[in-house]
């Protein structure tokens, strides 16, 4: 190519999400730091993913669709915000490639790079949509397909998932994957290594995570709640820690439908809001991986609440690595949860060596690979 920057694009999922945008701007950011590359976000968006960015984002039944907008306009103003914040976030943070509407147009036309990167998060999801771009199912020519810490979002790796992805995986030239199990299944329906490698965020120091962070006019000291899907066990659980701390309880949230007694609900926040929010928290309670992520970075006493069993490989990896067991809250363990302030705090010595070994995959693999 006539640039004589190495020119790499990125697929990966540029939604809502706190954690999805997040993890995107991360390794886009480690990458442009090195300045022999010139790194973009593919910009894949649909009309579905148009719709699900509305605030009023309609679903179910005519009666429950009635009390979502009710329940939305309740909170119009803080859910405007916080998009108006996410599409801020995105215009100023992240190099974005011309718009591609649908998987045709993508995998018809990609835009030229050198290397081509499918990941993190749920990319490799085999029930996912869009499976065709998330893959990089195009012919790539002299360029490189790379998977970096791939997602596969399951728990069950049978027969039936391995006819789906193995056409697809065969033709990348390096794979990693973020949970432990899923590179070991890469490597074995391969017969090549598949490298177990840290989320992206984990690339960036709580320095860098710091230039990006707002943060919160909140005076007083708090606990912070990040849910998923479980918000009102960790209430619950924040609330056990509050009796004991004396802290008020701060929740992010996008649900507009459910009620609980706490002392403040946030419902404008952005990505850099976010952090804001993690960064200054005296505690974190979550069932959120980034939630737990983003407490692990900022050095947050944090509690991890596996609210969905099925898809929690990640949180586990995480803990594991981590060696903190007792910050794991479960149905089995929830009602006798007890806060203690002396839970032993994270030991990084195994993070640390995985976050340099995933940056020499990185260096491997994409930087330093051949085009």
């Amino acid at each position: 190519m006539s640039n004589s920057k190495k020119k790499i694009g990125i697929v990966t999922f540029l939604y809502t999400n706190y954690g999805g945008l997040l993890q995107g701007y991360a390794l886009q950011k480690f990458l442009k730091d090195d300045n022999s590359l010139d790194v973009y976000n593919i910009n894949f968006r649909t009309e579905w993913h148009e719709k699900d960015a509305r605030v009023f984002n309609l679903y179910g039944a005519f009666k429950s669709k009635i009390g979502q907008i009710a329940f939305t306009l309740l909170r119009f103003n803080g859910l405007f915000r916080r998009k108006l914040r996410t599409e801020k976030f995105k215009r100023d943070h992240f190099n974005l490639t011309r718009v591609y509407r649908t998987t045709d147009e993508f995998i018809s036309n990609p835009p030229p790079m050198d290397v081509y990167i499918s990941g993190s998060d749920q990319v490799f999801n085999p029930n996912g949509m869009y499976k065709d771009v998330f893959y990089l199912n195009f012919k790539k020519g002299s360029q490189r397909k790379v998977a970096y810490s791939a997602s596969f979002g399951i728990g069950d790796f049978n027969e039936e998932v391995t006819r789906q992805i193995l056409p697809f995986v065969k033709d990348f030239d390096a794979l990693s994957c973020r949970e432990k199990e899923g590179a070991e299944y890469l490597s074995n329906i391969l017969g090549k290594e598949a490298q177990w490698t840290v989320d992206p965020t984990l690339l960036l120091t709580a320095d860098e995570w710091s230039e990006v962070a707002i943060n919160p006019k909140i005076k007083t000291k708090y606990i912070f709640i990040y849910a998923l899907a479980a918000e009102g066990y960790l209430i619950n659980i924040a609330r056990n820690i509050k009796a004991k701390t004396g802290y008020k309880i701060i929740c992010v949230r996008s649900n507009t439908r459910d009620f609980h007694s706490i002392d403040k609900f946030i419902y404008g926040c952005g990505p850099s809001e976010f952090l804001g929010l993690v960064k200054n928290a005296e505690y974190v309670v979550t069932d959120s991986f980034h939630g737990t992520i983003f407490s692990t970075i900022f050095d947050k006493p944090f509690y991890s609440f596996i609210s969905r069993p099925k898809v929690s490989t990640r949180i586990y990896n995480l803990i594991e690595l981590l060696n903190v067991p007792e910050r794991i809250v479960t149905n089995a363990n929830y009602n006798n949860f007890t806060f203690d302030k002396n839970h032993s705090l994270p030991n990084k010595t195994k993070l640390s060596q995985m976050i340099k070994d995933s940056k020499s995959f990185i260096k491997r693999e994409i930087i330093d690979g051949d085009s």
